[in-house]
């Protein structure tokens, strides 16, 4: 208070001096004391002056403030402030719950309030948090449709599409999303965007279209975004195909960031076992990127890949039997494999290739060590092994290097991607052999007559659901002992001859259409092809039928037996039911050339035979003569097509080894020229190019058919079909 006494003094002072009063009277002094200080005195008067009248100023505030405000510093906030103050404050800490209730109480209560978008804006926000995205959605609308010019709608536009996204509707972020980006956005919207319609487009698994936004996020991104944005980068890259993401680099120009993707490139071609790319890519990450954060480990990849994983494409291994049980096979594969060499080798701008050749001698342990060895010798591939193929393929897996088996052994190829086979597989005899029954033959009804072993069953069950999926039926299915002789029980089962017939089967005038017939609408026999009943008439200019074998089995002598039955005994015979149009017999030529017969002793005529490729035997026709007559099956090579390929073929096979080859010499050839004219192109340096030629060959024209390769790398051929007419194999035409 002493120094606000004194500035009124001074005040009144000044104030006596302008009215004219005596300086004297006022203070007690003369004027002429102040002596020659006097002008300084007048400017400190003049100062606390200005102070007096800023005092009196805030005194008269205090005056006028309402004594229940508790003066202007502490007055109170009005109760919409005070509601959005406290929402805030809940947000802030994170008590979602909470700023929810408040944040709605403000909406509700002052839609037309200043603060209403920001208002909007956090409810979206904290439905969110609360994992409410659909009602985020709404809030984010209100906002825009309410308030559309405030810049906080185009906020709520971006984290409209986020709450798409964290919703699961993919489909429904990448929309909004492209949206938004036709908006006048900032450049960190843009980016957000973006990233958020990379996130969605990974979630429908389109990585191509996530590499795509995730780059255009990047692109507008400020520094704290850009580690982040690479990683999201990075991940979808690692998805796309090795192709695209080295279109992806080469579009880049230089650009970031050019740098992770090249050295991203060189890691995925390491997992894909191509070494050789690797090299080339990380040799060059590490050149142009010295000083990049990868850079070291770039660096110690290619330090620690082995020299045997850069394969020599000049050389092919063969792995196969020469010797043990089965050396005759093996044999015969490694002349068509040495026969291909010397066809290739004499082909325009031929590479110097070389075979190395192993003995798996059909054990295990020594195609496992063969598989080894022919590895660390750096062949491009393996041609083989036909025995103890599984072991072979199991290790061929493990060191990443290609193997194209020739065997049968079912599901060789899901051992791994390394592997291939080549081969005439069940599979495709059926599929080869019911495609054309129904197709080409227009035949819908079939019987099954197998033995009671592997082979047997193992076909009955491929033939029965080829029939299925062909669109046929399976009307009658019998088996018999592998070692019987005697077929007529099994063939009169099939017939209905063995059994009595129900009497509600029986075909009577109340019943004029016994059940057992009705099998679909519009089922006809075949009229085209060869019938057994018109063996003769077909072939009547063989002389004197000499083809036919006089030594038939017994079955032949049981059906001179028939023809001496009297006229009475005849018509007692019950008439088979043959309700089938051909005859499924999965058997070896011994066992079939004695059931064709007994089909014929029983009266079972008039239908298609069907077999398996181990029909394609002199044997069958010596054995069952007339009755093989029109028998139709499988098999992988016929030396005698009038192909000019195979004509070729078997000439040089011929002049070369002095007999006539077979499959197994044929799809050995085969193999091996589709090996050799993929490890020759010069853009394959690695084992892994070797293994992607394969998948994406052409179907390559062999002498066993056209050839390919599926994803899981089985063979995709065409199978010869044959019948026999007139004691001889001839190769039936077939609509590819």
């Amino acid at each position: 208070m002493s120094s606000l006494s004194s500035s009124v003094t001074s005040t009144r002072v000044m104030v006596g001096l302008q009215r004219g009063e005596s300086a004297c009277g006022t203070v007690g002094g003369k004027l002429e004391n102040f002596g020659g200080n006097n002008m300084n005195y007048i400017k400190k008067i003049k100062f606390f002056k200005k102070i007096l009248i800023v005092l009196c100023a805030v005194c008269l505030c205090f005056s006028c403030a309402r004594m229940d405000s508790g003066g202007w510093f502490f007055q109170k906030a009005d109760p919409e402030t005070a509601l959005y103050n406290d929402a805030r404050q809940k947000h802030r800490e994170q008590s979602h719950g909470a700023a929810y209730t408040l944040y709605r109480e403000h909406a509700i209560r002052y839609p037309q309030s200043e603060r209403a978008p920001e208002v909007l804006f956090f409810l979206g926000q904290v439905c969110i948090s609360l994992e409410r995205y659909g009602e985020a959605r709404q809030f984010f609308q209100q906002l825009i449709t309410r308030h559309p010019d405030t810049a906080l709608a185009l906020d709520a536009g971006v984290e409209m599409t986020e709450a798409f996204y964290l919703d699961g509707d993919y489909r429904g972020a990448i929309g909004y999303a492209e949206r938004m980006l036709r908006t006048d956005l900032l450049a960190f919207q843009v980016m957000r965007v973006y990233e958020v319609m990379g996130k969605s487009h990974l979630g429908l698994e389109d990585a191509p279209a996530a590499y795509a936004a995730f780059l255009n996020a990047y692109r507008s991104a400020g520094k704290g975004d850009i580690e982040r944005l690479t990683r999201r980068l990075l991940t979808a890259a690692s998805m796309i195909p090795l192709p695209d993401l080295r279109m992806a680099l080469e579009l880049l120009e230089g650009n970031p960031p050019a740098g992770d993707i090249m050295y991203l490139l060189g890691i995925r071609y390491m997992e894909e076992g191509d070494y050789w790319e690797a090299k080339v890519f990380l040799d060059r990450f590490v050149e142009t990127y010295p000083r990049h954060p990868y850079a070291s480990f770039a660096r110690q990849i290619i330090a620690d890949i082995p020299a045997s994983d850069l394969f020599d494409k000049n050389v092919v291994g063969c792995l196969l039997p020469l010797s043990g049980r089965y050396e005759s096979f093996g044999q015969q594969a490694l002349k068509g494999i040495e026969l291909a060499l010397a066809v290739f080798a004499g082909s325009p701008d031929a590479a110097q290739l070389k075979i190395l050749v192993r003995d798996s001698a059909s054990d295990t342990g020594r195609t496992v060590s063969g598989v080894k060895e022919l590895h660390d010798l750096r062949v491009a591939a393996i041609i083989g092994p036909m025995a103890e193929a599984e072991a072979a393929a199991a290790e061929a897996q493990d060191l990443r290097i290609p193997i194209v088996t020739l065997t049968q052994k079912v599901d060789i190829t899901d051992i791994g991607e390394w592997v291939f086979r080549n081969f005439l597989t069940p599979v495709m005899q059926v599929r080869a052999l019911v495609g054309h029954a129904v197709k080409d033959l227009k035949l819908s009804r079939f019987a099954i007559l197998y033995p009671r072993e592997n082979y047997g069953e193992m076909f009955m069950n491929l033939f029965w659901d080829e029939v299925i999926a062909s669109g046929g039926s399976v009307v009658g299915v019998e088996s018999y002992d592998p070692d019987q002789t005697d077929f007529s029980v099994p063939i009169r089962k099939l017939t209905g001859m063995y059994y009595e017939i129900p009497e509600a089967l029986m075909i009577t005038p109340e019943n004029p259409v016994p059940i057992v017939m009705i099998q679909k609408e519009d089922q006809t026999v075949a009229s085209e092809g060869p019938i057994i009943a018109q063996v003769f008439s077909q072939d009547s200019q063989l002389p004197e039928r000499r083809w036919l074998d006089p030594l038939l089995d017994t079955a032949m002598a049981k059906e001179s037996v028939r023809d001496a039955e009297s006229v009475a005994e005849k018509e007692e015979k019950p008439a088979p039911i043959i309700d089938f149009d051909a005859v499924f017999i999965p058997d070896a030529p011994g066992k079939a050339g004695l059931i064709m017969p007994y089909l014929a002793y029983q009266d079972v005529t008039d239908i298609y035979l069907l077999g398996t490729n181990l029909w394609h035997s002199e044997r069958l026709i010596q054995m069952a003569g007339v009755h093989s007559q029109g028998a139709i099956f499988p098999d992988g090579f016929f030396a005698r097509s009038a192909s000019g390929d195979v004509a070729r073929f078997v000439a040089r096979f011929e002049k070369t080894y002095g007999y006539t080859p077979g499959f197994i010499e044929a799809v050995s050839y085969d193999t091996a020229m589709m090996v050799f004219n993929i490890v020759s192109r010069a853009e394959v340096r690695s084992r892994s190019q070797v293994k992607k030629s394969l998948l994406e060959m052409a179907p390559y024209p062999g002498i066993t058919g056209r050839t390919a390769f599926a994803e899981n790398g089985d063979a995709v051929k065409d199978v010869y079909l044959l019948r026999i007419s007139g004691g001889r194999f001839r190769e039936v035409p077939v609509r590819r």
